[in-house]
């Protein structure tokens, strides 16, 4: 009999949205729903969720830093603020992922992940663009194992080259679900950028955007 074990880290179809307000998207999978149904399938269900598993990897990690002006920290005046007179545009990501079952000692996962550009005018903001996907992320013989229990879900395949280890195969999975996210972040902010030419404040590297080499407007 297999022993029940704890769960640990949360994407699934894709939906883009446009003018639509911040809550709009549509509810994300309910994991004790597929919980119950990967169960009736043969699969051992999770039954905690470790407590990083909301969010990047990097996001909780202190990194070094280094000085771009002067000697020491201090605090430098820009004077005194003034109103921004145009539009100004936000993009920024959300993910979420828990593991749900697992097969043998290999993890399966679903997750959210979601992009959206905010717009501020006149102090208020609105969402203009939103993508969303829905994942279920494990080794290829867990996914097949699953069946219709993942029906709905973007099916993502970790790589099975090596033996199942319960704490790589979770490393690899938020790998994956970072790149679904900061993909859904790239296809925001070029979606974006295909209606308006304003300016475009990017939450992350622009680096993993393209055209931010020769977009004046994108910061």
């Amino acid at each position: 009999m297999l022993a029940r074990r704890r769960a640990a880290v949360p994407v699934a179809r894709r939906r883009s949205l446009t003018h639509s307000p911040p809550g709009a998207s549509r509810p994300a999978p309910a994991p004790a729903r597929i919980r119950e149904a990967l169960a009736r399938a043969g699969l051992t269900p999770a039954t905690a969720v470790p407590p990083a598993s909301a969010g990047r990897a990097d996001e909780a990690t202190i990194q070094p830093a280094a000085l771009a002006e002067g000697t020491a920290l201090q605090a430098i005046a820009v004077g005194a603020p003034a109103p921004w007179p145009g539009t100004v545009a936000f993009l920024d990501g959300t993910q979420r992922s828990e593991v749900v079952a697992y097969a043998g000692s290999s993890p399966l996962l679903v997750a959210t992940v979601r992009a959206a550009v905010l717009e501020r005018e006149d102090r208020r903001l609105r969402a203009v663009v939103l993508r969303e996907r829905f994942l279920c992320v494990g080794r290829r013989a867990g996914l097949d194992a699953a069946g219709d229990a993942l029906a709905g879900l973007d099916r993502v395949e970790l790589d099975d080259s090596q033996a199942a280890h319960p704490v790589r195969d979770l490393v690899q999975a938020g790998q994956v679900i970072d790149e679904a996210r900061g993909a859904l972040e790239r296809e925001a902010g070029l979606a974006y950028r295909e209606q308006r030419d304003g300016w475009l404040v990017v939450d992350g590297s622009l680096a993993e955007f393209p055209a931010a080499g020769t977009d004046r407007r994108m910061v």
